[in-house]
Formats: C-alpha cells, structure tokens, sequence
C-alpha cells in the first residue's frame, strides 16, 4: 500500500528530507551550476544575464567589470552543502555611476508577498568591504504599472574570508497596486556592491525561502541538476548541437524544420539561429556542400519554432543549425 501522512509532522519531514525540500527556495541556480551562456563575461552589457538567471545591472562606465565562474576545492567547509562553483563579479573601477548590481528576478511580483521572506548567500572580498542587499518587487512594464517598491534587507562587512550572511523582513502587500500589461512583473533578488570603486566578491551558495530562517545554520535546498537545467530552461536555452532537417529534397524550395523545446518556456521568446560550423547568425550549414545559407524563424511559439532553411547545392545534403532561445523577465 502507498503510505498514508497522517501527521502536519509527517509532511514537514517530507518537505525537508526529500526531492521536495529542493522547491522551498526560490532562487534558481543558486550554487551557480548552469552556465548556458558561457562561464565568463568580461565588460557585460547593462542588464545582460551571465550564469542563467543572474544578470548584472549597472549605470555609469565601469572598467573591467566582469563576471566569470570558479571552483570550490573538494571538501572545504567554509560554505556547506559541499557546492562546485561560486560567481566571481569584479570591477576595476567606474564613473559617474549610481549603482553597481547582481540581481536575480523571481517570476510573479506576487510572490511572497505580505509575507516574511529571508535571503542567504555566502560572499568573501578581495578586500575588505560593505555590500548591501534586498528585493525589489517590479510591476513590469507596459500599460500604467505601480513604481518599484525596495525592501533593503540588510547590510554585509565582507572580508577575504567566506561570510555567511542572512536577513528576514516582511514584504510590502500588493494591496493598491497595479501590474503592467506585459506579464514580466517578479521579485527581484538585489546584491548591491560599490558603484564606483573597484572590489572583487566571490557569492555562492543563494537561497530565498519563506518565513524566518535566519537562525537555520543552512536555509539553501538542493534539487537534483536535472531539475534546475529544466528550470532555467523555462526562461533561457541553447542548442549547441547541429538540428538537422532532412536530407535536401531540392535545390529550388528550402525546407522547414519544427524544433520542439525541451521545457515550455514562460512566454514566445526571442530565437536566433547561426550556423554550427562559422557561428555566422542567421545561417545554417549545408555539410555536404560545404557553405552557409539562410535560415530564418518563420513561428514560434512557447513549445518550439519553425526554422525556414534556404535549399542546399544538391539534393540529398544535410543541413544544420543551432539556435538559441530567450524569455528572460
């Protein structure tokens, strides 16, 4: 027989010592798994996302800002949980900025709302320094949205040793307020660093969770990889491996291949195609003949697109592309 949970008791130990447990924190990737991406950025544009869900915002001209993922030496214990990676954002300098930001925007504005929220991470500095840290909860844009509210959470003096740090605060309500028409309203996760000063932070280990957890000795939830792969698929995805139509039935009509998505993403994204072999966009590759030739999305929708693919220089040619696909908030 399936057992039976009888007990509130029974359901909170399933919720913290199974698969379950995973959900309770909101952030995704926060052990910096997945780089889909790449796993180094150097001078990132303003708001451009690096490892997947992260993205750095910034005003001003800062020099030598870059974002670049690192190992954790096996069996340390600085930072629990035995993690692989930690993000490495570092600056040399800025002008004229008035804000310097590592941000993570959680889906749905509602999103814990009214309700006491704690944020984990551990960070170190190349110096010592102090950062700032809190949510933001956006309306998004489109139509007549509310402005953004900020909730600081907290303050943080980093040294050149791993620092846990963690606040609780309770959230604005929405009571009163207004969405935009767009659908990319989130709360978002701040880490706010100096904007015109040089530093180096190494952050890892970053959790989100509901309720007071500050005196939890290690808040952050592990899922299994396949499941946090799925979860920034839902917002960002890429093939790097040639999608191959079917052999050219003709020179004269070009070919459409369906490209179904691994995971539904969270709206129609933005998909761009290059050839797997030159990297030149908006081409695919004939393999037999050597040469790019034009493709272009001709539909898309949240489940997969259409690639429209120019025909090949003689029958029977493989064709091939790769793509990726954006429904970043």
């Amino acid at each position: 027989r399936w057992p039976v949970i009888s007990r509130a008791g029974q359901l909170s130990s399933l919720l913290t010592t199974t698969p379950l447990h995973g959900f309770r924190n909101l952030i995704i990737n926060g052990n910096f798994d997945i780089w889909q991406r790449g796993d180094t950025f150097i001078d990132p544009g303003a708001w451009s996302y690096t490892a997947d869900r992260w993205r750095v915002a910034y005003d001003g001209s800062p020099v030598g800002l870059a974002v670049s993922r690192h190992d954790f030496a096996l069996g340390q214990t600085d930072v629990p949980g035995e993690p692989r990676h930690f993000l490495r954002w570092q600056m040399a300098g800025n002008s004229g900025a008035t804000f310097m930001v590592l941000a993570q925007p959680v889906e749905g504005v509602r999103t814990l709302a009214g309700q006491v929220v704690t944020v984990t991470f551990y960070a170190r500095a190349a110096a010592p320094m102090i950062i700032n840290f809190g949510l933001t909860q956006f309306f998004g844009t489109g139509g007549s949205p509310s402005a953004d509210v900020l909730t600081l959470l907290g303050s943080a003096e980093l040294t050149t040793e791993w620092t846990r740090v963690s606040a609780a605060d309770v959230l604005p309500s929405m009571t009163g307020k207004s969405l935009g028409t767009n659908g990319n309203d989130a709360l978002v996760l701040n880490i706010f660093s100096t904007p015109n000063e040089a530093f180096t932070i190494d952050i890892a280990h970053v959790s989100l969770v509901p309720g007071d957890a500050t005196a939890e000795l290690d808040p952050f939830a592990s899922r299994h990889i396949g499941q946090e792969i799925a979860l920034c698929q839902r917002y960002y995805q890429r093939a790097d491996w040639p999608h191959f139509t079917a052999r050219s039935l003709s020179t004269t009509f070009g070919t459409d291949v369906p490209v179904p998505f691994p995971v539904i993403m969270r709206a129609t994204p933005t998909v761009t195609l290059w050839s797997p072999i030159t990297l030149a966009a908006g081409k695919a590759r004939d393999y037999e003949g050597s040469a790019d030739v034009d493709a272009v999305v001709a539909s898309t929708n949240p489940a997969g697109f259409y690639a429209a693919v120019a025909p090949a220089a003689a029958v029977g040619n493989r064709l091939g592309f790769i793509y990726e696909a954006s429904a970043e908030l």
